[in-house]
């Protein structure tokens, strides 16, 4: 089971952009640099207290530690540390141990830690020590080991470790302290949420070390931390958690700390990623994933398969199913179930049902509103089964049909004066279902008259879009379905072709949210035998006149 590998965009990281990554020989001797040796930086668990031992040692060509060394001590509370000299060039590993600030206790700890990193002995930027530089550390001497030169090992290592953390800069860049270092400033923080997950979990030496060893053989946690690991991802959840740490940090050195909290931390995998680790007995589909994706039968006696399903946006999805040849039988169906962590059937155990599609050859159908990261047991009955014709794998579509919740965070921002291309559900009945609404919301910078206009829509001649204007007047955090006490104004297009539905509306600065509704009929589309059911494109502006 592979932990790495969240929410991630791999950068390209060019050894010429990273601190002191100059060519070096094949002994780990930078080539073309200064003659200089000295070594400085910083260095965090929180910040290692002033007199915390500081001791470099060489590296040889294969990543072992050499016999050459050097010792002093930080210099402040800031757990600063600055070697004059060494008496080497290359490849060289710096351990800061000793007491530290714990960040989430907002004291200083009783118990001695230490952190490692690696780097070239001279460098003019100097190196940060934190954990992130103590996990790369065995990984850089492994690869060493394999051939790699020091810096090739050190830019693979921080590669794989970005990859994981989700970060852009260097490990050894980083700085808990400093929430002013522009693009760096979410790493920062995304360091500080890790460092304080870390102590809210309890981990110990041995602990952070079994995280340093599991990914030193192919850049993975993947191994016998991985429990480990996932007690930093549940403590990193933990509300409250990074702010609290500021705030610590804050009151013990002043200053402005790293500040993320309204950003994503990719070591922090969301609904979908959970249930990819918690999930091994049937595929895991997101919404957020390529719409088409492949589900093979693994019960080729069985006429049903099955898969969890994770919904990551709010709305109404289309699902279709495709694969089952010819004309096959017309009971073939999937259905929705609730999701249970504990099923450990292939097929999902008896619950209520929620949304049931039947076709022949394309299963295709409308799913009930989802909310943020509700998940789902997706079940597909199909004839005949593999082991009498039928087919052996399918692929499956999953695509929002329209835009939005009722939640003001749901509801897509719009820009005043700017056009927005928009979708629009159809028209969902049911006794457990609600229209497929869209949502958007914007910001009336002052008092005014305001214009939306929705339009760029196909009518089929049997209705008209309709458009509902919202305020939170009671700060709920959204609008309701069916309380019209917070709507301040309704309007349908003028006929039923109409092609634009516009209101104009006089209103007070702040914050709104427009609610459109398909009136249209408009259902599906039909192509043979086949119905493809669609949501409406639509163009939505808001202007201040």
């Amino acid at each position: 089971m592979r932990i790495a590998g969240w929410h991630r965009i791999l950068l390209p990281v060019l050894a010429a952009t990273l601190a002191g990554c100059g060519s070096d020989g094949g002994d780990g001797t930078p080539g073309g640099q200064d003659s200089g040796t000295a070594a400085q930086g910083e260095s965090q668990k929180g910040p290692f207290q002033q007199g915390a031992g500081a001791t470099a040692r060489n590296l040889l060509a294969d990543g072992t530690i050499g016999s050459q060394s050097a010792s002093t001590s930080t210099t402040d509370g800031r757990g600063s540390y600055q070697f004059d000299s060494l008496g080497w060039q290359g490849g060289t590993r710096i351990r800061i141990e000793g007491t530290f600030f714990d960040e989430v206790t907002g004291t200083f700890s009783s118990e001695s830690r230490y952190l490692d990193a690696m780097m070239l002995a001279g460098e003019a930027n100097g190196t940060n020590i934190n954990l992130y530089t103590h996990i790369q550390s065995a990984r850089i001497q492994a690869l060493m080991q394999s051939g790699k030169s020091f810096s090739d090992a050190r830019d693979q290592a921080r590669q794989e470790w970005q990859t994981i953390a989700g970060t852009q800069t260097p490990a050894s860049a980083l700085d808990i302290l400093d929430g002013q270092s522009g693009s760096a400033e979410s790493d920062n923080a995304n360091l500080l949420l890790f460092s304080a997950a870390a102590l809210q979990a309890g981990l110990d030496q041995q602990a952070l070390n079994s995280l340093r060893d599991d990914f030193a053989d192919d850049g993975q946690i993947n191994g016998a931390a991985q429990s480990t690991y996932s007690s930093i991802v549940s403590a990193g959840q933990t509300p409250d958690l990074l702010a609290d740490a500021r705030a610590n940090l804050v009151a013990e050195f002043g200053g402005d700390p790293a500040d993320g909290s309204s950003l994503g931390f990719a070591w922090i995998p969301g609904a979908c990623e959970q249930t990819r680790l918690a999930v091994s007995n049937r595929q895991v589909f997101c919404s957020g994933d390529d719409p088409i994706q492949n589900l093979n039968s693994n019960s080729p006696d069985d006429s049903r398969v099955a898969a969890a399903m994770i919904f990551e946006k709010p709305g109404h999805y289309r699902v279709e199913v495709s694969g089952i040849s010819g004309d096959a039988y017309s009971g073939n169906n999937w259905k929705l179930f609730r999701f249970d962590d504990q099923d450990t059937n292939r097929l999902c155990d008896n619950s209520t049902e929620t949304s049931e599609a039947i076709g022949r050859s394309v299963i295709e159908g409308l799913t009930d509103r989802m909310d943020p990261d509700e998940r789902k047991c997706l079940e597909l009955y199909f004839a005949p089964a593999a082991n009498n014709g039928g087919p052996t794998e399918f692929d499956i579509g999953l695509v929002p049909i329209n835009d939005g919740g009722p939640a003001l965070d749901e509801a897509v921002p719009l820009a005043l004066g700017q056009n927005h291309a928009g979708k629009i559900g159809n028209y969902v009945t049911g006794a457990s279902d609600f229209p497929a609404y869209s949502y958007y919301r914007f910001s009336a910078p002052t008092d005014g008259t305001y214009r939306i206009t929705v339009n760029g829509y196909a009518n089929l001649g049997s209705g008209s879009m309709r458009i509902s204007l919202f305020t939170d007047q009671d700060n709920s955090g959204g609008i309701t379905f069916f309380n019209d006490q917070e709507r301040i104004d309704f309007t349908g297009g003028p006929g039923t072709d109409s092609k634009e539905t516009v209101m104009e509306k006089s209103l007070g600065a702040g914050t709104y949210v427009v609610r459109v509704f398909n009136g249209t009929g408009y259902r599906a589309t039909m192509e043979g035998a086949t119905y493809y059911l669609t949501g409406l494109d639509l163009n939505i502006t808001v202007d201040s006149l």
